[in-house]
Order: C-alpha cells, then structure tokens, then sequence
C-alpha cells in the first residue's frame, strides 16, 4: 500500500473490533471499520484522509452505452 511513502504517516496501531495488532506489519490489508493510530507532522492527517479516501479508476461505476 506503500501508506508512509503517500502520507508520511507511520501506522503505529491498528484497531480491528476488539483486537489491537501494535505496529502492524507492511503487509496488513485495512478493512472499512478498522481504526488506525498513525504519527506524522502537521500535515499527515490531511494527506492520511485524502490518501485513504481517494476514487481509483476502479471505484467509478461502469457505464454502458
């Protein structure tokens, strides 16, 4: 996901329910409910939110003509 490299943010813990991983690994896929506790400067939680908010060609509908 290359999450440091696109945010600047480093995931210190992710909250998945009632489980907590401290300092999950590179290769952890986030779910839609899971919480994450990330670090950074003052900017990190702006580019963390647009980072993980973003459309990609593959969430726009499909259309037919």
């Amino acid at each position: 996901m290359q999450f440091w490299q696109n945010t600047g943010a480093t995931i210190i813990a992710l909250r998945r329910g009632t489980e907590v991983t401290i300092s999950p690994g590179p290769h952890v896929i986030l779910g839609a409910h899971d919480m994450i506790l990330a670090v950074g400067d003052e900017n990190m939680y702006r580019r963390t939110e647009l980072f993980i908010n973003r459309v990609t060609d593959q969430d726009e509908p499909e259309y037919e003509y």
